[in-house]
């Protein structure tokens, strides 16, 4: 039993080192994959919000081309665009101010030009077939653009910019009816690529408010962790006190058993001492009462007697039977 005690106490060692293991594992293996989530939720995010600015950009541009340009006062800001092509790109009003065809690209070059300098939101329109020189692509952009010509329709690119998180993103411009009074001419057909539509979006605030969120998490996740080790701690301590005190009463049971043997042994021992009346060699049994010896071996060994008599006795009781064996 105490052998058996031995092994139940390895084998609680060797279940709570198991233990300890599997959930320090398990707690790692939480924290990585929530790690590796958090980029994809910050991805995610900025993904979500340039999409969002450039749909914007696409639907404004759509209103304009909807209606084959809009015309605004020439002026400083509002140059005649000297790569459009129409035969109305400058009319006159009846009162004499003269005003230029703003298109849908030259809207769009504005308006972000306008969001940088209020917003810091940069935007830029570009194609493989260009008009205007200025907006030839970046290498990001243009493999962005090839992508659109194998069939995606979105775009991204992480980067960090002076320490700051940005992502990069990307929309097609596809060809409307609208957009072929001025592209025809350069090949496209209805529901081409066109071209593409970029932005830059600061992940910075975004990636400190996951950061903050992700503080917390790991704060708790640690929590959690010494939590379960603490009840590792407490559930090992008392299976060891319960091992010692199932311990301690299997070795008081061991020493009992062994003393009752002892005992057992002497009074083994003791029995086996006859005790004999030295002068006519009567044993006294258990019981204290004094028997022949032939009758108490007869009745405790289950043996029988033939009774003779030895030449020492001979001599001495019977002498005439010594004389007449002499004669």
């Amino acid at each position: 039993m105490l052998l058996q005690l031995q092994k139940d106490r390895k084998h609680l060692i060797i279940w709570c080192i198991a233990a300890f293991i599997c959930w320090t594992v398990f707690q790692i293996g939480v924290l990585h994959f929530y790690k590796g989530s958090e980029w994809q939720i910050i991805t995610l995010l900025g993904e979500e919000l340039g999409r969002s600015i450039l749909e914007k950009d696409l639907t404004y541009r759509a209103w304009n081309s909807g209606y084959g340009g809009v015309y605004v006062p020439i002026g400083e800001k509002a140059k005649p665009n000297p790569y459009l092509n129409h035969p109305h790109k400058i009319v006159t009003t009846s009162n004499g101010q003269s005003l230029t065809l703003i298109n849908p690209a030259y809207m769009t070059r504005q308006v972000h030009q306008l969001g940088m300098e209020m917003f810091n939101t940069p935007g830029h329109l570009t194609s493989l077939k260009l008009i205007r020189p200025e907006n030839a692509p970046t290498p990001w952009e243009a493999v962005a653009l090839n992508t659109f010509e194998k069939g995606m329709n979105f775009f991204s690119e992480a980067v960090e910019i002076d320490n700051t998180p940005y992502l990069r993103v990307m929309l097609p411009v596809y060809t409307r009816h609208s957009c072929l009074a001025c592209h025809a001419e350069q090949g496209y057909k209805l529901g081409d690529v066109r071209g593409g539509i970029s932005t830059t979006v600061s992940l910075g605030k975004v990636s400190k408010a996951i950061e903050e969120g992700a503080y917390n998490h790991t704060v708790f996740h640690l929590l959690t962790y010494f939590a379960g080790l603490i009840a590792l701690a407490i559930f090992f301590q008392q299976s060891r006190k319960q091992l010692a005190a199932r311990t301690a009463v299997e070795t008081e049971r061991e020493v009992l058993i062994a003393d009752l043997q002892n005992a057992l042994d002497e009074i083994k021992t003791l029995r086996e001492i006859l005790p004999i009346c030295m002068h006519c060699k009567k044993i006294r049994d258990d019981q204290g009462y004094w028997s022949q010896m032939e009758a108490y071996l007869h009745k405790h060994a289950d043996l029988k007697f033939s009774h003779g008599i030895c030449p020492e006795c001979q001599r001495t009781l019977y002498p005439e039977l010594n004389d007449e064996e002499t004669s």
